[in-house]
């Protein structure tokens, strides 16, 4: 229940209306990641899926959001295009369709797919590892980096 708990307030975070600040998104970006990270410790597929999925429409939001307004940075010198970029909701989709993969629904997997295909377009499955912090490695190293807690944990720098 842990999980789940921390996965709904990071959404509930999430739909609060961040109204395009980039410290907000990041502040809700930082709640992801942490539900993220507990569920990589357990290990939860189903949960690291979602944050990921989440956290990925989360920066579509905001970006949505933040579309009308000037590009200026905020007083902590952060844009939301930096935060919110096509980049970090790439890197969160693919982890997302890898880790939907894992768990073998592919009908969230096709979905992502047609409905997100600007984002993962490039996408193909990793072969699958069994649930071990070696497998993380090497799905983290197959994706990319992402300066996120989410993308530490894949790294092993946990």
């Amino acid at each position: 229940l842990r999980l789940c708990r921390l996965l709904l307030e990071a959404e509930y975070q999430s739909l609060a209306h961040t109204k395009g600040d980039p410290l907000k998104v990041q502040r809700v970006l930082d709640a992801y990641d942490a539900a993220i990270e507990a569920a990589l410790d357990e290990p939860s597929t189903q949960i690291i899926a979602l944050g990921h999925e989440l956290a990925a429409e989360h920066l579509i939001r905001s970006k949505e959001e933040g579309g009308n307004k000037p590009t200026s940075r905020n007083d902590d010198g952060l844009k939301l295009e930096e935060v919110a970029s096509d980049a970090a909701i790439s890197r969160y989709l693919l982890q997302a369709l890898e880790r939907y993969h894992v768990w073998g629904c592919r009908l969230k997997i096709d979905c992502i797919l047609r409905s997100r295909s600007q984002y993962v377009q490039d996408w193909e499955p990793v072969k699958e590892q069994p649930q071990t912090k070696t497998s993380r490695t090497a799905v983290g190293k197959t994706i990319g980096s992402v300066p996120s807690a989410s993308n530490r944990a894949f790294s092993g720098d946990q």
